[in-house]
């Protein structure tokens, strides 16, 4: 589904800082400092919502089943329900269509 797990993330950044096949490819692996803790929380968070909201008691019969499953959780709850406190409570789509309103109104 286009996620990386964490593991294969580690051995594709150590094969990419010695010249190996990712360097290769033209691939650029992004990773900050070590010891910051916080580079991937967005995602972290982003990937306990949906396990916890949404997968964790499913049980997909096939990898397109729960590709749709997942897009439409993105789509009709994540993006357009679900508050988020770092929006100000307010969902991604809602707080989209107020900095919309502000930046049309200055």
């Amino acid at each position: 589904m286009g996620g990386v797990p964490h593991d294969l993330t580690v051995l594709l950044l150590n094969d990419a800082n010695n010249g190996g096949i990712t360097k290769q490819h033209g691939i650029v692996c992004s990773m900050s400092r070590k010891g910051n803790c916080w580079d991937n929380a967005v995602m972290e968070r982003f990937y306990h919502s949906l396990k916890s909201e949404q997968t964790y008691y499913a049980d997909y019969q096939t990898s397109d089943e729960a590709r749709r499953n997942i897009v439409d959780y993105i789509k009709m709850f994540y993006n357009s329900s679900r508050a988020h406190s770092y929006l100000g409570y307010l969902s991604p789509n809602e707080y989209e269509r107020v900095q919309q309103k502000l930046s049309q109104a200055a």
